[in-house]
């Protein structure tokens, strides 16, 4: 077996309350992610995988909020920064995909300016001497003929290319972790493939750290290098798959 390369996010008895209730609905929380590992965070409704990602952005999710733990990215604990320094990291180190991705993309504005917006904010202001096409981030997640697509508008794509889309506008900032929750509900069987297979392609060739929440089995044994199985808002399984980083999907 390869040795397994550095922890890019370790996540400590973490616990999250809801603040109505007044009830601990996850926790205590364990797991590490490493560079260029694909986990899928399994669970049925209710097992509070959805509010577990949620907070690893340090978003409220429902009405709650983490109570106690720690959250370290890159060796820097997310629980202790205020909104302002959370809002840095989002989007430039940490990202998410979200089920209804157009929903997620801004109707009024074109593909290549909402990718070159969220480069701009995070990298371009600090970086000016550094260039950036979004048509790379197009092609980068397979997405034909890009430098046409950049002038559309989510209206125009189907479900399968929005979700690319999405993927490059995750990947602009080159960031360390992308959180995908529920990514490929309401998508059919063969765009589902095809929108996998691209996120499996990037994880590998460009080292990012993918999660993603699913309920699909064949997620699970198809894509994933670690499956955390939850129920009632902990972790009951922490599996590593056999092939970890062997670089081959099965």
């Amino acid at each position: 077996m390869i040795d397994k390369p550095e922890i890019v996010l370790s996540v400590k008895d973490l616990s999250v309350l809801n603040l109505i209730t007044r009830e601990k609905i996850i926790g205590p929380i364990n797991f590490n992610a490493y560079k260029g590992e694909i986990i899928g965070i399994t669970g049925g409704s209710g097992s509070g995988k959805s509010a577990l990602a949620y907070s690893l952005l340090g978003f409220s999710f429902r009405n709650c909020k983490i109570s106690s733990g720690s959250v370290f990215l890159n060796n820097t604990n997310l629980i202790n920064l205020e909104e302002k320094e959370l809002e840095r990291i989002r989007g430039k180190e940490i990202s998410l995909i979200v089920q209804n991705p157009r929903a997620a993309l801004n109707p009024m504005y074109t593909v290549g300016y909402q990718i070159s917006r969220v480069w701009n904010k995070h990298i371009g202001r600090a970086n000016s001497n550094e260039s950036f096409r979004p048509e790379e981030m197009l092609k980068l997640v397979g997405i034909n003929d890009p430098k046409r697509r950049i002038n559309s508008f989510a209206h125009e794509l189907s479900g399968g290319m929005a979700q690319r889309v999405l993927i490059a506008l995750a990947l602009s900032t080159k960031p360390s972790i992308i959180i995908a929750d529920e990514p490929t509900s309401g998508l059919d069987v063969t765009v589902q493939a095809q929108f996998l297979d691209t996120i499996w392609k990037t994880s590998k060739n460009t080292g990012v750290t993918i999660i993603i929440c699913t309920q699909d089995r064949g997620i699970l044994a198809n894509y994933c290098d670690t499956v955390v199985e939850m129920e009632k808002g902990t972790i009951t399984k922490n599996e590593e798959v056999k092939r970890y980083f062997n670089g081959l999907k099965n």
